[in-house]
């Protein structure tokens, strides 16, 4: 009984993102990214593996806004996507930073052309190569030992068989932000600071629920109201609609790897 109310409720939260938060939002934001490290990025009308409210927002993965931040400071020459869905990163990246050059791996099709569409509309299109599936070989020779690279990893814990520094060297002198999935591969994050532990400092960060606070536009005051959780708290919601499963799971975290 309990998990058919879940999957009700879901639905229901579902059709409301889908027949008038989305509506609302862009109309409210002209489909440009209103906080958080990329403020003022333009964005497409749709996303990749994830929902597209919280990315017009600029509340997804708020968590790493500090990192992103610090990471924008450091002057990459190459910063080397993988996972890029449609471009949050890979595109935001290009647009914070006017001098990078970006390699943006992506599987799905309808990713690949929301890559190359954001980057047209932000202007960056000539600094973004958007390419397919991502192996070894291929992640390693994005990598050159004269540039100073970053590397963005999301690949649903496959970055078990990615960040491996014994068949990538040159992973050994690059910064790394990576989502590590738990859930997929147990004991992927022990994995990867082990491997990166004697070459990297490693700081890990953990995902937070959202507070009201998160929330950076202004709504009317009934929805503060009356409609709190479905219509502020849902719009922060990365979790897909699409999914039975409901939402992510809890103890998502990421690490960041600089070389010491």
């Amino acid at each position: 009984m309990k998990k058919t109310f879940l999957i009700i409720n879901r639905y229901f939260e579902g059709f409301i993102t889908r027949n008038f938060m989305i509506g609302f939002f862009r109309k409210k934001t002209g489909n440009v990214v209103v906080s958080g490290p990329f403020l003022g990025m333009k964005y497409i009308s749709n996303s990749t593996g994830s929902r597209l409210l919280p990315k017009i927002l600029g509340t997804y993965e708020l968590e790493l806004h500090r990192v992103i931040g610090e990471i924008c400071k450091k002057s990459f020459d190459v910063i080397v996507d993988v996972g890029a869905a449609e471009g949050y990163y890979a595109v935001g990246m290009a647009y914070r930073n006017p001098n990078v050059r970006i390699v943006a791996f992506e599987t799905e099709a309808n990713g690949r052309n929301s890559i190359k569409e954001m980057a047209d509309i932000n202007g960056v299109a000539d600094r973004v190569s958007v390419r397919g599936f991502c192996d070894s070989k291929l992640l390693s020779d994005s990598i050159l030992y004269n540039e100073k690279c970053l590397i963005i990893m999301d690949i649903e814990g496959a970055e078990s068989v990615l960040l491996d520094n014994r068949a990538i060297p040159k992973l050994n002198n690059c910064n790394i932000l990576v989502e590590v999935h738990e859930r997929l591969v147990p004991g992927v994050g022990d994995i990867i600071v082990d491997r990166f532990k004697n070459t990297h400092k490693i700081i890990e960060i953990k995902k937070r629920e959202r507070v009201l606070g998160d929330f950076p536009i202004a709504v009317p005051k009934i929805c503060r109201l009356f409609f709190k959780r479905y219509f502020i708290f849902n719009s922060m919601d990365e979790a897909r609609f699409d999914s039975l499963i409901g939402r992510p799971e809890k103890n998502i975290n990421w690490l960041y790897l600089e070389p010491k």
